[in-house]
């Protein structure tokens, strides 16, 4: 008997050494099948490309080994003075619903760290019109130029920016094409190899990543309870979307649940048609009929936020009485070429009037 009950100890202790893999730079980028190009620390320019592509994926991380794990941190170094900071840029920021003080607003950030990871960060960087080094070079230096509570040109994963280790870290990168694929298995990658026991301390164990992503492998967004981190844009010509939700012949109590959802919130099956290459040159993002219902009647002009990037937009409906065509998003072709790839969907939220693409 107690040679079984120390077998059935030794099975239980193997399992917790397979569950607890852990992540190093250099297993997230194997399980794209890529190698790392190159490291620098963070602030440094990537260098220059002698090869093609120049879009790429890159990982900020606390050691510049690609291979070790020794650097993690049991306690997360939030910096009090960079929350003053945010508070002080952003004073509509709430947690919750309600205003927080510095205590609060750490707190719920060190609720997303990964005390056994090294990996803090997962990022891509997609084509673009004009690139002044690489498109990753120029994506990763716009990340390090964004103030903290500023919306672009990089806001994606600000928490980063409220660490008190930042000059310290490291961005690991590697140039790739279809970068939007490969960033989502990283990302999955990443969240299969968490601990157990990192995983069950996470403030969101269901939305799991590394502690300054927003968004998961699948789409899923990280539950913070932050709102207002990034300086909205001026308010523009659109208009109410008290006809959002409607098509001809609707009835008012529809438009009205349709208007409903709180920020952010998602629609079930609401998605754009795939982007392509001709749609990303022409500026325009196609938008299938059963998607239309959430847009407006006519035309208009309608601000979206496009991967956390907001502008006004032409939309027209293009509705036919004898035929059913897709409704077209003039988003224009600069920030498609730097913020999409070919192939992909988007997904479509609809709040206080912004129409989210993702």
């Amino acid at each position: 008997m107690n040679r079984e009950g120390e077998g059935t100890r030794q099975r239980r202790a193997g399992w917790l050494t397979i569950r607890r893999v852990l992540s190093t730079v250099g297993s997230l980028f194997a399980a794209v099948a890529l190698s790392r190009s190159g490291v620098v620390a963070w602030g440094a320019r990537i260098p220059p490309l002698e090869h093609k592509p120049g879009t790429g994926l890159y990982i900020v991380a606390l050691t510049g080994d690609a291979d070790s794990t020794e650097a993690t941190l049991a306690v997360c170094p939030i910096a009090p003075a960079a929350l003053n900071e945010l508070l002080d840029a952003r004073p509509e920021l709430t947690l919750d619903g309600e205003r927080p003080d510095v205590s609060a607003l750490g707190t719920r950030l060190a609720g997303f760290w990964c005390p056994d990871e090294v990996v803090v960060y997962i990022g891509r960087a997609g084509p673009r019109r004009h690139a002044t080094v690489s498109e990753l070079s120029d994506r990763v230096e716009e990340y390090y130029t964004t103030r903290l509570g500023a919306r672009s040109p990089h806001a994606g994963g600000w928490p980063l920016k409220t660490l008190a280790n930042l000059g310290s870290l490291y961005v690991h990168y590697a140039y790739c094409d279809d970068v939007l694929k490969k960033e989502q298995l990283m990302l999955k990658a990443f969240a299969d190899n968490l601990s157990d026991e990192t995983r069950a301390a996470l403030y969101d164990a269901t939305h799991v990543m590394p502690f300054a992503n927003l968004v998961d492998g699948s789409g899923g967004r990280k539950l913070h309870g932050i709102n207002g981190a990034r300086a909205p844009r001026s308010r523009s010509t659109a208009p109410s979307f008290s006809s959002i939700g409607r098509q001809p012949g609707d009835a008012p109590a529809r438009r009205q649940r349709a208007t409903a959802a709180p920020a952010g919130s998602a629609t079930a099956d609401a998605y754009t048609q795939r982007i392509t290459a001709v749609d990303i040159k022409q500026g325009r993002i196609r938008v299938p009929g059963a998607t239309k219902a959430l847009f407006p009647l006519e035309r208009a002009n309608v601000d979206v936020e496009l991967r956390g990037e907001r502008k006004s937009c032409s939309w027209n409906p293009r509705y036919d009485p004898d035929k059913q065509r897709s409704g077209v998003l003039g988003i224009g072709k600069a920030l498609m070429d730097r913020l999409l790839t070919d192939g992909e969907p988007l997904r479509v939220r609809v709040g206080r009037d912004v129409i989210y693409l993702d």
